[in-house]
């Protein structure tokens, strides 16, 4: 693993959100471009199933029960 790199006053900034973006490279330096590129891809694969996920749940024509396997499992172990 490679030593962090201290942060600087640019850096302190960014990290109160009061100044430019964070640098993923400066945060995660053990991290690869490919790892951080599924990362990404995994990020918009979520996003297409929670708006699908959505769709299905505002459709105010659906015919029956909406069934979702995880709401299903999660009042499974609940209960």
């Amino acid at each position: 693993m490679m030593p962090r790199a201290p942060l600087e006053r640019s850096d302190k900034m960014a990290a109160s959100g009061k100044g430019p973006a964070m640098d993923p490279w400066r945060i995660f330096p053990e991290v690869s471009p490919e790892e951080m590129r599924a990362a990404a891809e995994r990020q918009a694969i979520k996003g297409k199933l929670r708006a699908a996920m959505q769709q299905k749940l505002r459709d105010p024509y659906a015919v029956g029960n909406f069934e979702d396997p995880a709401l299903q499992r999660w009042y499974y172990v609940r209960n």
